[in-house]
C-alpha cells in the first residue's frame, strides 16, 4: 500500500464516529507511527472478522504479512 492508501485506511477506521473496543489505542498509534498503526488496524480488522466467523479477504493477509516483513518483526 502507498502511504496515502495507509492514511486513508487508518483514517476510516479511527474516524470520530467509530466507537469500538480498542479504537482509542488505534488513534494513539496513528499519532505516533503510521506503520505500527496500520499493522494494528489490520490485526484488529482480521480478528474482528475471525471472531464473527466471517471470511477474511486474502489481500488482508497479504497486507499484514508485507507490513510485518518490512517492519522486521518476523520471528525466525
Amino acid at each position: 500500500m502507498s502511504r496515502l492508501e495507509k492514511i486513508i485506511y487508518i483514517s476510516d477506521m479511527i474516524e470520530p464516529s467509530r466507537n469500538f473496543p480498542g479504537v482509542e489505542l488505534l488513534r494513539e498509534k496513528a499519532e505516533l507511527d503510521l506503520e505500527d498503526a496500520m499493522i494494528s488496524c489490520i490485526q484488529h480488522s482480521m480478528t474482528f472478522l475471525i471472531e464473527k466467523k466471517q471470511p477474511v479477504f486474502p489481500d488482508s493477509f497479504h497486507c499484514y504479512n508485507d507490513l510485518i516483513q518490512k517492519k522486521g518483526k518476523v520471528n525466525e
